[in-house]
């Protein structure tokens, strides 16, 4: 006689219903789930960095990384460049918005050719979603975070929208 969990088919459909369960008791988590790669699909593991050929991919030379832990210093200075300038510029903006997601759980700000809109996306558990659509011309994207149950406040919705307006071109 086989164990009961060793029935064929039965763990696939444990899985199934563990993830609805879950999905029940935490519906922010469903909601901020995106389609990441497929089991199997995943292929090896380099430290640090790859480098990618027509072939696959190869482990970086300490050279390499050298090179590329370079550039991302540049480019997280450049960044934080960005976002200060973003939070001056956009302080106020992003603070009113803020507001009108705590109260009405929608907010629009005017961008140069286009528009940010923004949701804040209430569960039933007290977890919120901050959902961010933005517009331009020639860009268009999505921001989403998860937000904290207890204490949020307008200064940390404004936080994550300055960060937003931030990667928007000028």
């Amino acid at each position: 006689m086989r164990p009961r969990s060793a029935r064929p088919g039965s763990s696939l459909a444990g899985v199934i219903v563990l993830t609805r369960l879950v999905e029940l008791v935490d519906p922010a988590a469903r909601y901020m789930r995106g389609d990441g790669p497929a089991p199997g699909e995943r292929g090896p593991i380099f430290r640090g960095a790859a480098i990618l050929t027509m072939h696959g991919g190869r482990q970086a030379t300490p050279d390499e990384l050298a090179a590329i832990r370079a550039a991302a210093d540049a480019r997280r200075a450049q960044h934080d460049a960005d976002l200060d300038a973003a939070r001056a510029r956009w302080r106020e903006p992003a603070q009113r918005a803020a507001g009108d997601l705590l109260a009405t759980g929608t907010a629009i700000v005017p961008v140069p050719d286009g528009e940010l809109t923004a949701r804040l996306v209430r569960f039933w558990r007290g977890d919120h979603v901050l959902d961010v659509h933005y517009h331009q011309r020639r860009d268009q994207g999505r921001s989403i975070a998860r937000m904290p149950r207890r204490g949020l406040d307008a200064e940390r919705i404004a936080g994550q929208l300055q960060c937003t307006l931030a990667r928007l071109r000028p």
